[in-house]
């Protein structure tokens, strides 16, 4: 009777010890859950930019988006590529440049 037990504890405990999953796919999960979505508001809001230039954006293309039923969605990583995309150097006038005031 106890050999039967002792064959029953080796099968639990086999059954009981985790799979080890394959890397790719456990790197692969991690990415798609840290790609956040946001909606178009929350776009606006991040970006600090009305609501009207960002559907302009979302439709022209130049920031890649989802739309989920009725629902448009854009991953963070389409927003920091749209963003490094855009990028330019900040241009400073030279101080000769002034503006010169009105009836002066």
């Amino acid at each position: 009777m106890l050999e039967g037990n002792k064959d029953f504890l080796k099968l639990i405990a086999l059954v009981a010890t985790p799979v080890p999953r394959k890397p790719e796919k456990i790197v692969k999960q991690v990415c798609i859950t840290m790609d956040k979505c946001i909606s178009v508001e929350q776009l606006a809001d991040y970006l600090g930019i009305g609501m009207t230039l960002t559907r302009q954006l979302i439709w022209r293309g130049e920031i890649k988006s989802h739309k989920i039923g009725r629902l448009v969605r854009v991953r963070m990583s389409a927003i920091e590529e749209y963003l490094n995309h855009t990028e330019r150097p900040v241009v400073r006038l030279p101080s000769t440049f002034k503006r010169s005031r009105r009836g002066s």
